[in-house]
Order: C-alpha cells, then sequence, then structure tokens
C-alpha cells in the first residue's frame, strides 16, 4: 500500500494529495479538538479549536509528534497507542489522562480515538475533551459528600455523649429534691436550703448544656471552616466574653505567646476553650484571688501545640504522671463538646486534678506543616 504524499500550504499545514482532502474536511469541520495523526504518530492536521485548546499557532501542531499534547508518555500511550491503530475507542473515565499545552499548563482530557483507512495509508482520528473543570467539579462533590457524610456520624457519636452529661445534672436535681424533702421532713431548713440551691446550680448547668447542645449540633454538621487565628488574640476575646456572664472572683491570666498561629475552625477553637475554663472555673476551689492560667507552646521536634488550661503552666513536655485522656475516665458534664471537638480536629486532650488547683486540662494540636511561630 502506497503512502499518501503531502505539500505544505501557504499557511504552514500539510495539504493532502487530491481525493483526500476530505479528511482535512472532516477535522477542520468538528467543533470539538481534533487531530489527525499517521501512522508515525505525528500530526498530519490540527483543526482551530485542538490548536486553541493547547495553546499554538495556525498550523504550528503539524509535523510535531503527537506526544507534545500529553503529559507524560503513560498519558500518551493511554490515549493513542504507538504501535497499532485501535478501533473505535473513547478513554479519559476509569484512567486518568493529563495533557499539556504549550506554555505547560496542566489539562485533564478525555480521548476518542477512531481509525481511518484510505487506499493510500492509515489514519487515526483522534477528538479530545478537555474534563479538567469536570474533574475538579467532581473532586468538590466528592469531597462535600464525604464531610457530609462525617458530619452525620460527628452529630449521632455526639449526642449519644451528651445525654450522659445531662443525664448527671438530671440525677443531681432529683437527688437534691429528695434531700429537701427528707430535711423539711426532718424540719431541717438549714439541710433543705443547701440541697434547694444545689439543685438550682444543677439546674442552671443543665440548661448551659442544653443550650450548648443545641448550638453544636448545628455547628458539628457543619463543614469545617479552617482559617489562621491567633491564639492569645481569641483566647482574650473568651476571657471578655466569659468576663460578662461568669464569676469576677476567679481571674484568668492568659500566657498564651503572642505570635502563636494555628489554622483550625475559630468557632470550634472558641467554643473547646470556653468550655474547658468554665469547667476549671466551675471546680475550682481556691483560697483568696483564685486564678486560672493559661498557657501554651510550641514543640518544632515534634510539629505540634500544647495548650494548657487551668491547673500549672505547661513546658515543652508538660506534666503527664497524673494526667488522663477523656476517654479514659467516666463521662462528665460539659466535656461532651469537648470530645467531639477534639474528635473532629484530630485534637487530644487530657485532664488532671490537682490538689488546690481545681481542674487543669491540656489540648495538643499536631501541625500538619509549620504553620506555627513564636518569637
Amino acid at each position: 500500500m502506497a503512502k499518501a504524499t503531502f505539500s505544505l500550504c501557504e499557511n504552514g499545514t500539510r495539504d493532502m494529495d487530491e481525493g483526500y482532502s476530505w479528511l482535512r474536511l472532516m477535522i477542520d469541520s468538528s467543533f470539538a479538538s481534533r487531530l489527525l495523526v499517521d501512522r508515525e504518530g505525528a500530526v498530519v492536521f490540527a483543526n482551530r479549536a485542538a490548536e486553541t485548546l493547547f495553546g499554538y499557532s495556525p498550523g504550528e501542531l503539524v509535523g510535531k509528534p503527537v506526544d507534545v499534547i500529553f503529559k507524560s508518555p503513560k498519558d500518551r500511550n493511554l490515549a493513542v497507542p504507538r504501535r497499532y491503530f485501535p478501533g473505535r475507542r473513547i478513554v479519559g473515565d476509569d484512567e486518568e489522562i493529563k495533557g499539556r499545552t504549550k506554555q505547560g499548563d496542566e489539562l485533564t482530557l478525555r480521548v476518542g480515538t477512531s481509525r481511518i483507512e484510505t487506499d493510500a495509508a492509515s489514519y487515526l482520528s483522534v477528538t479530545i475533551f478537555d474534563i479538567t473543570k469536570y474533574k475538579q467539579t467532581e473532586l468538590e462533590l466528592l469531597f462535600r459528600g464525604s464531610q457530609l457524610e462525617e458530619a452525620k456520624r460527628r452529630v449521632s457519636k455526639f449526642a449519644y455523649l451528651a445525654t450522659h452529661d445531662l443525664r448527671d445534672r438530671l440525677r443531681m436535681i432529683a437527688s437534691c429534691c429528695d434531700a429537701v424533702t427528707t430535711a423539711l421532713a426532718q424540719g431541717d431548713a438549714k439541710a433543705a436550703a443547701n440541697a434547694g440551691e444545689i439543685a438550682l446550680d444543677s439546674a442552671s448547668r443543665a440548661e448551659r448544656l442544653v443550650g450548648a447542645l443545641m448550638e453544636y449540633s448545628l455547628e458539628a454538621s457543619a463543614i469545617l471552616n479552617l482559617e489562621f487565628i491567633h491564639l492569645r488574640s481569641e483566647i482574650d476575646l473568651i476571657i471578655a466574653k466569659l468576663a460578662q456572664q461568669g464569676d469576677a472572683s476567679v481571674k484568668i491570666a492568659n500566657n498564651v505567646p503572642v505570635d502563636l498561629t494555628i489554622k483550625a475552625d475559630r468557632n470550634q477553637f472558641m467554643r473547646l476553650v470556653g468550655n474547658l475554663i468554665e469547667r476549671s472555673m466551675a471546680v475550682a476551689r481556691r483560697p483568696a484571688a483564685p486564678q486560672i492560667n493559661i498557657s501554651a507552646v510550641l514543640n518544632k521536634e515534634h510539629n505540634r501545640i500544647r495548650l494548657a488550661i487551668g491547673g500549672r503552666d505547661v513546658g515543652k513536655d508538660g506534666p503527664s504522671a497524673s494526667l488522663q485522656t477523656l476517654s479514659q475516665i467516666p463521662s462528665e458534664a460539659g466535656l461532651a463538646a469537648v470530645k467531639s471537638i477534639c474528635e473532629q480536629n484530630g485534637w487530644t486532650v487530657k485532664i488532671e486534678t490537682l490538689p488546690d488547683h481545681g481542674a487543669g486540662f491540656q489540648v495538643d494540636i499536631p501541625l500538619n506543616q509549620p504553620l506555627a511561630a513564636m518569637h
């Protein structure tokens, strides 16, 4: 079988022998990006759509190996095999094919090929679809779907944990009511008043817990909004908010370094720290002018931040012998939200009970990259 001969036109394209111009017409009239490739893998003709897609001038692709429009030999062989001309097929759905423009930009392609036999030679019509944006959208949808599934799982688990915290408060209220009834029957007004105060305090905490649970259940089902936050500034805001509604007799000292920064969801972080401060304040039984210390340190060797709330200031390694993770201790009121937040963000929290210092908490925040800085 003789091979077709070509001549160069004024515009730089290769013109076929008379009788085969219909091949060029077929390529040129396509709305899609289309090439005509010969047995040697050289581009015989490219329509304007293909030239525009890959960033080439008119006629510039002609004569070049088809390899130039693919990122790697593997991508080229998946789309246009070297050793044979396949029949009609479309590839790029199951196995991703990467292309490249003249400027070096990467594209994701779907490639259709169709063999064309003439009396003179064999050619391959190569139709190319740019599916870069489609693939990006597909990945985003898959990511969003996985986040929603994870959010559903977190909310379900969080609801289970929260029932334990609320049940503790309800049991306390019921117990105090029994104590009030018994004290009144015995004529002990002082004991009845004391039990009534405890019941009121437990009811107040249960009310705050329910409000926090309702708010957090909505937040836990949302997608995390990660951003850079400065620990000291955010903790100052938390302390100011607590001061408006808390016990002014308990002082809170923010000893976190000024330039310590993490990437996290701001609302999640603020809720976690606020919850731990309130918990530390609630169990504090201290002499005059009690104080809750908040400190933090960046451990560059292990690429993590350790945040301490209440108890003793944290050093590079911090106290460890008396610390317990929350999963090792019974569920306590106010800690279900803490457990859920830490689990969602990949953090760990430990609790330490210290004589005359109330409860201390230590939160380890791993960093995927050096996002923190201390000066």
